[in-house]
């Protein structure tokens, strides 16, 4: 049980999904460096190699050839992106999901899991004709298919449980600030 519990945490901080929103088409002319705009309403990082900077906070970062993610404690990190090389500022705006969502999706699919054991390790025990497992077929089945609708709510809950960032160009040149 130890294991599935483990097995459960760890697929829900690898499941984490984030997404990142690109602008369509870019109206600013090719630039780089680009003036960068981090913006979160809860503490994260702005990461490549290394962490650029804590946000929410400004920039001018060479983007050529380099990905970033976007780091939030407790919460999985956003997928990688790429900002849009432009004469134009570029805001990075970070939307991170709720904490609580990590910790239901760990906990829905410990327990079904383990559930699912139970209830299918005792209909299958009725089923070999094991006599003190006599009359589990029913309710160990009912308790299996019960353990699969909380495993399958316990994966939502972690496929929710990511980092979002948007990627917007401003409508003017920003000011380079060093």
């Amino acid at each position: 049980m130890r294991d599935a519990s483990l097995l459960v945490a760890v697929t829900t901080v690898v499941l984490g999904c984030g997404s990142v929103q690109r602008p369509a088409e870019l109206r600013g002319r090719p630039a780089d460096p680009v003036a960068v705009r981090f913006s979160s309403p809860r503490p994260a990082e702005l990461w490549s190699d290394s962490r650029i900077c804590r946000g929410p906070c400004e920039r001018t970062l060479a983007v050529a050839d380099t990905t970033y993610e976007v780091r939030v404690p407790e919460l999985p990190d956003s997928p990688r992106f790429e900002i849009p090389a432009t004469d134009r500022e570029v805001l990075v705006q970070v939307h991170p999901s709720h904490v609580e969502l990590v910790g239901a999706g760990a906990t829905l699919g410990a327990i079904g899991g383990g559930t699912i054991v139970a209830g299918g390790g005792a209909a299958l025990l009725d089923a070999v004709g094991r006599e003190d497992f006599q009359g589990a077929m029913g309710p160990g089945l009912i308790a299996a298919a019960s353990g699969g609708a909380l495993l399958a709510g316990g994966i939502v809950c972690a496929a929710l449980s990511g980092t979002s960032v948007t990627l917007k160009e401003l409508a003017e040149a920003g000011l380079v600030r060093f």
